[in-house]
């Protein structure tokens, strides 16, 4: 059977399926759309330009950020500059398949706005420009990567070429007034990721190099016309770093002397010599640095430690001492609430004395916007950002418990848990159980306006912070990359089986969820111990992880070598990946109800990924529970549109409903 073929069998098998379930999934979106946050927009940047301050703004619930001017000390943000939700809608209806924005700059003028869109969810994107505040869209480049940055000393925005794998391949300008684009320098294409950036005083273009494993930040030599590393890279080091008034300063996590923040006072010599670093502060121990910026006499570092948080160390030779910024009581008491929290910087161009602006997160309650002034330690919210602290936790559903713990896996290794259960609620309840663990990437606390549809049916949410993720810093990470992913899949049975233990939830009460990357260590332990779980979801699952990273010629394999190995070079990394990819260990065995999604223009997992998948249980399984492929024509992010994205949501909380015997409500 070819794959069109499959996918028409799937897809009458999913139709047959989830038939019944119609009004279930549209009671499920009409939910969504009431525990929308009633909050106002939520920062993506702001910059503060010459000609007045814009603010690139997301109102929850909707598809496109808007421009906005806004004025200071205004309650909320002004008349909006750009929609782009009106380009989205114009390009639809020209038949464009997605509209999904990269990244969007303006000049440190205010004159024009570049930004990035990828219209084919393919993770291609294309360049445009704009002149403020009523030009029109002109696209300047093809086949280039989301990130871009504005070079203020030569007027023009800098961007990424990529190849037919999406590997960064040249660094180029394009002039805004003549359109016209020039090379500034060929990048050699291998195993790194380029990330592009302006510093927050709108001087310098930055640009951070990684791989999962390690990350340096160069700067643009406008005299060589190419990138100069800021200090020579460093194996195992992440670095963050900003530029103000010449000065430099850079977190490092993963250092062999521990986390620290170094300031060097001019950039003329590149790369930086090491004596003319100087160390501001160093991280306490278990803590780990995560972003920093800098204003005219601190810099504000992002801590990881027991929650986040956000530091602030006086630069040489001004009085002061490294202090714990606060943030103003917004979370009226809860009970068995937490004081863990998502804090971000916002990005954009902020000039001498104007405010850092931050996003806060929790569990239990929608993001906020923060802001903190030059020579303050406390962040207000910003005036109108978000519903008052008597407001309930969540939005038009019930208020949760928030139980945090760590479990021992089978190693001994503690890993933590996170369990988010309805407040009141006493004994075993069916409970879903995510987990992510790669790339260093955590599961960090926020709301979401889906699992209110989960709490108030009875059912609650965990989330197992693996090894692999970036809970508990560059560790943590490395503990879970390689031949650590096997660790990882022992940490997710590890922390099953506490919920059974601790009477959190019951048998045949629990579904595996995760997405992406997490899949393929989710799937593992479904395969192990399939008898734990009564269902699983596995969205757009990287499942057959062998024979993908032996095809060195597939978009993206080459920088996926560094998190999962090199089959093609190392026995070791091979027989780990044997091991590990679900595809080839599914076993005679009695497994869970399953539901598999692909998405057709998704370069990151082939939809030929779930479908053999799912081939392989249905030959297997001595259950007879379903197994279903659920594919649509979108990328591996989704949908652009809300709408279509709380679909594919409704059906997949139908089938976990339906399948652990909650679907009556």
């Amino acid at each position: 059977m070819d794959e069109n073929e499959a996918l028409a069998e799937e897809a009458a098998r999913w139709e047959a399926y989830a038939e019944p379930l119609g009004r279930l999934c549209e009671l499920l979106c009409e939910e969504f759309a009431q525990q929308t946050p009633n909050a106002t927009p939520l920062p993506l940047a702001i910059h503060r330009c010459t000609t007045g301050t814009f603010a690139l703004v997301l109102t929850p619930g909707q598809s496109q950020p808007r421009l906005l001017e806004c004025v200071e000390g205004a309650p909320a943000p002004g008349r909006c500059i750009v929609d782009f939700a009106q380009e989205a809608e114009s390009a639809a209806a020209g038949g464009t398949a997605e509209f999904i924005l990269g990244d969007v700059v303006l000049d440190p003028q205010g004159r024009y706005l570049a930004y990035t869109v990828d219209t084919s969810g393919a993770d291609t994107f294309e360049v445009r420009l704009r002149t403020l505040p009523a030009g029109e869209s002109v696209t300047v480049a093809e086949a280039a990567a989301p990130s871009l940055a504005w070079d203020s000393g030569l007027d023009r925005v800098v961007h990424l070429r990529v190849d037919g794998q999406l590997r960064p391949v040249e660094l180029r300008a394009t002039d805004p007034r003549s359109g016209d684009t020039v090379r500034l320098a060929a990048l050699a294409p291998g195993g790194d990721y380029v990330e592009l950036a302006t510093s927050s005083d709108g001087t310098e273009v930055l640009a951070a190099i990684e791989q999962h494993s390690r990350r340096s930040m160069w700067v643009l030599d406008r005299a060589a016309g190419g990138l100069s590393p800021l200090r020579e890279p460093r194996p195992g080091e992440r670095v963050y770093a900003d530029v103000r008034q010449g000065r430099c300063v850079m977190a490092v996590s993963g250092a062999a002397d521990g986390d620290a923040v170094l300031l060097a006072e001019s950039l003329d010599d590149l790369p930086v010599p090491d004596e003319s670093w100087a160390v501001v502060c160093r991280a306490f121990d278990g803590a780990h640095f995560e972003d920093v910026a800098l204003d005219a006499d601190h810099v504000l570092v992002l801590e990881r430690r027991a929650g986040r948080r956000l530091l602030r160390c006086p630069l040489p030779g001004v009085r002061g001492r490294q202090e714990s910024v606060g943030f103003t009581a917004d979370r009226g008491p809860r009970d068995g609430g937490s004081p863990a929290s998502g804090i971000r910087f916002v990005a954009g161009l902020r000039p001498a004395g104007a405010p850092l602006e931050l996003v806060r997160s929790c569990w239990d309650q929608e993001a906020r916007w923060y802001r903190l002034a030059t020579g303050r330690t406390v962040a207000h919210p910003f005036p109108g950002a978000g519903p008052a602290a008597a407001a309930p936790a969540t939005t038009g559903g019930p208020g949760i418990t928030v139980l945090e713990t760590a479990v021992a896996s089978a190693d001994g290794v503690l890993v933590p848990l996170t369990v988010l259960r309805p407040a009141g609620a006493v004994g075993p309840l069916p409970t879903v159980l995510y987990a992510y663990g790669s790339y260093g990437i955590p599961v960090d606390p926020d709301y979401s306006l889906f699992r209110p549809s989960l709490f108030r049916r009875g059912v609650s949410f965990a989330i197992a912070h693996v090894r692999g993720g970036g809970e508990l810093g560059p560790a943590w990470h490395e503990a879970g990359r390689g031949a650590g992913k096997l660790s990882a899949v022992q940490d997710y049975l590890g922390c099953a089986r506490h919920l059974f233990a601790q009477g959190l939830t019951a048998p045949r009460s629990l579904a595996a969820r995760a997405r992406s990357a997490g899949a393929a260590l989710v799937g593992a332990a479904v395969n192990q111990e399939p008898g734990l779980f009564a269902a699983a979801v596995l969205e757009v699952p990287f499942v057959d992880c062998l024979q993908t990273l032996l095809r060195a010629d597939d978009p993206l394999t080459e920088l996926e070598w560094d998190e999962w190995g090199n089959p093609l070079a190392d026995p070791r990394a091979r027989a780990v990946l044997a091991a590990l990819a679900p595809v080839d260990n599914v076993r005679p065995a009695a497994y869970p109800a399953m539901l598999l999604t692909g998405g057709l223009s998704d370069t990151r997992v082939a939809v030929a990924e779930p479908l053999r998948l799912a081939s392989a249980v249905r030959t297997a399984s001595t259950a007879g529970r379903p197994v279903l492929v659920r594919v649509n024509g979108v990328g591996h992010l989704g949908h652009s549109e809300v709408a279509e994205d709380w679909q594919d949501e409704a059906a997949v909380l139908a089938f976990v409903l339906t399948e652990l015997g909650k679907d009556d409500a």
